[in-house]
């Protein structure tokens, strides 16, 4: 009775649910555009690792993509418990604590648990959540709305690497990761209102 209540009082189709939809768009996009800047990251590592072979630095984007798709049902599990903005935060601080720490590794054999892990379950998480945070505020545009929101990877797959790699030439690798997951956060606010 107390989820009927609930479902009642929000703006179905309306008003609110489109700024929820517009705000998903842009974390999904977030989350998704950073498949995209990996391979920037890739060059970056190469030259402050040049002991370290290619196949190393790419087995850390490999477990990346592993785990952020491979999180889903620990993520869905997280959803079926705790609201979305738990687990959207929850994630958010996982990936953005994790590009932090990354940014200062002296040891690429490090950044297979700091980002690879960490940041891949965090981006899952993140990414889930976002997808899923308008449903409760649609029934008719549902569809729509899911639209909406994944056109933000489309968006952020052609910013974000020309975005990252001004932060690179401009602020150098730890800046340009500090720069990066600092603004994390900042872009998930707009998930969790």
């Amino acid at each position: 009775m107390e989820d009927l209540d609930k479902r009642n009082r929000l703006p179905i189709d309306r008003g609110w649910a489109w700024v929820i939809t517009i705000a998903s768009c842009g974390t999904f996009g977030f989350v998704s555009g950073h498949f995209k800047i990996q391979g920037v990251i890739y060059v970056e590592l190469l030259e402050r690792f040049p002991h370290a072979s290619a196949q190393s630095i790419l087995w850390i984007f490999g477990l990346w993509s592993l785990l952020n798709r491979g999180s889903g049902p620990l993520a869905g599990t997280f959803l079926t418990k705790a609201s979305t903005r738990t687990v959207s935060i929850t994630g958010v601080v996982l990936m953005s604590s994790s590009l932090i720490v990354f940014a200062y590794l002296p040891s690429y054999e490090y950044m297979y648990v700091v980002y690879g892990a960490v940041c891949g379950i965090g981006a899952g998480m993140v990414g889930l959540s976002s997808l899923t945070a308008p449903l409760p505020y649609f029934e008719k545009k549902k569809a729509l709305s899911v639209g909406i929101t994944c056109t933000g990877s489309g968006i952020a797959a052609v910013i974000l690497p020309l975005v990252i790699h001004q932060l690179f030439k401009n602020y150098s690798f730890e800046g340009a990761l500090l720069l990066y997951g600092n603004s994390l956060p900042l872009d998930n606010l707009n998930n969790s209102v």
